[in-house]
């Protein structure tokens, strides 16, 4: 599904603690303005709730143009700056500021048949002011708003998931797609693909991981961090290597999306994107 048309959109929004705080009802509008030109206009309504929170400050509307340059989305502002690149066909992840809003941000939107996972965070430098976890309904005649509902964890939607892992350029192109397919058991998940699998150990309540591989890499060692339907995650090896990664799930429908980020010697390696659904349902 393309990302163009006008949505309906409902915002999470979770505190640095992993509280829910409220929800931002968000109508997005994504319109031709000629070739490889947009105009993104979003007029939102923050809840009650949020009225003392920074977020209350997103009421309204807000436009920005965007231009297109291969993989990559250049926006323009006057409401948003920065930068956002296609990751394959259907997923796309972004960062700039907002300068009138007077935050940084990193967003993510990963499109499904019917609808788009959304979400991001706030911050300013290294302090995070919101994280926003979302989904987003083609708009119709219905009063209705989409939201997210269900458990927070993928193991407790299902323990077996399968799906794609698509290896990509730092430049946006596709290097390869090929099937994988994810099993949890006990404070673990290890994912299978080519002949390869990665396990990941959740070691204690302070939320370190293990990551490891048979494919003769060192375990390398990290941490997360939950804000209701993500999962954000870290690793970093004593060889240089470094993964940012995180997790979106759509718990009602049954779709989680992942971005790996890797690094090495702090460059940008390669990057990878797994698109997965509760096996057995896949499609």
């Amino acid at each position: 599904m393309s990302f163009e048309g006008r949505w309906r959109v409902r915002e999470h929004v979770f505190d640095a603690e992993g509280r829910a705080l409220g929800t931002v009802r968000q109508r997005r509008i994504l319109e031709s303005m000629g070739p490889k030109r947009f105009r993104l206009t979003q007029h939102c309504e923050p809840d009650a709730s949020l009225d003392a929170h920074p977020m209350a400050r997103f009421a309204g509307t807000h436009v920005f143009e965007l231009q297109i340059e291969g993989t990559t989305r250049r926006y323009l502002g006057p409401a948003v700056l920065g930068t956002g690149q296609m990751l394959g066909e259907d997923t796309m992840w972004g960062e700039g500021v907002w300068p009138i809003f007077g935050h940084a941000f990193q967003s993510y939107a990963v499109s499904l048949a019917d609808k788009q996972l959304t979400g991001g965070v706030f911050s300013n430098g290294n302090a995070l002011m919101a994280q926003i976890v979302g989904v987003a309904k083609p708009e119709t005649d219905s009063d209705g708003w989409p939201e997210l509902t269900g458990p927070y964890r993928p193991e407790d939607v299902a323990t077996h998931w399968t799906g794609t892992r698509t290896l990509i350029r730092p430049d946006g192109s596709v290097i390869t797609t090929h099937q994988v397919q994810r099993r949890y058991g006990d404070a673990r998940w290890t994912d299978y693909f080519l002949d390869e699998q990665r396990c990941v150990t959740v070691e204690d309540t302070a939320a370190t991981l293990h990551l490891r591989s048979d494919n003769g890499a060192s375990p390398t060692t990290g941490v997360r961090r939950r804000c209701g339907w993500s999962l954000e995650l870290e690793w970093a090896q004593r060889d240089g290597r470094h993964v940012r990664a995180f997790e979106a799930l759509d718990a009602g429908d049954g779709h989680l999306a992942v971005i790996h980020r890797n690094y090495r010697d702090l460059q940008l390696a390669d990057i990878e994107v797994l698109r997965l659904t509760p096996e057995e349902s896949h499609e």
